[in-house]
């Protein structure tokens, strides 16, 4: 495992983006070391998490080709932990002039057909058929459940201390043909090759 030094300013301005989305502080006001889950009046857990989800879609790049329907489309496998705000406050944003959907999916065929699938905690029994099913296909996989990264996941959120933060995993990335810019990555908690090969 390769823990990746943090770039104060990048780290700040993804910090501040992530929190302007979520509504907690207006633009120019300066932005935390690192994403507070309780930064901010009216801003939990799970909003910045949420605006972390539309930040990846500006760090992270996917093959020409998708998606081809003209629509972003974020899946949500397992509870939803996203309130109504959050979920409406994602669907005024746009992905490259493609406006974003969120969908509530059951199965992994259903996340197939989303660019970026987020598994919510204590969905661990189903890590195995997700990732065999999105195996090389170009969606973003991201959750909060154990052994995440170590199944096949790309990204997994942490809340160490009331602040967000999240681990990388590169190969499923390069596996399923998506780029994961240096930007991102420097504001990384760590970054793995491939966490899938460590213990």
């Amino acid at each position: 495992m390769r823990t990746v030094s943090r770039h104060a300013a990048a780290l700040a301005a993804l910090a501040l983006i992530a929190l302007a989305i979520a509504g907690s502080v207006a633009p120019g006001r300066a932005a935390p070391a690192q994403v507070s889950a309780r930064e901010g009046e009216g801003a939990g857990e799970f909003d910045v998490r949420a605006a972390y989800l539309y930040n990846f879609t500006k760090f992270v790049t996917w093959p020409e080709k998708s998606p081809p329907r003209g629509v972003f489309a974020i899946g949500v496998l397992g509870e939803d932990p996203f309130g109504a705000s959050v979920t409406r406050a994602l669907e005024s944003k746009t992905v490259q002039g493609m406006r974003i959907v969120i969908r509530r999916v059951n199965t992994p065929e259903e996340a197939a057909a989303c660019q970026l699938v987020y598994l919510a905690g204590g969905e661990e029994k189903r890590l195995a058929a997700l990732f065999e099913r999105l195996r090389g296909l170009p969606v973003l996989t991201v959750g909060d459940c154990r052994g995440f990264l170590r199944g096949g996941g790309m990204i997994r959120f942490r809340t160490e201390q009331e602040r967000v933060q999240f681990d990388v995993s590169l190969a499923p990335a390069s596996e399923a043909h998506l780029e994961i810019s240096s930007r991102l990555l420097q504001v990384a908690r760590t970054v793995h090759p491939d966490a899938r090969k460590e213990e």
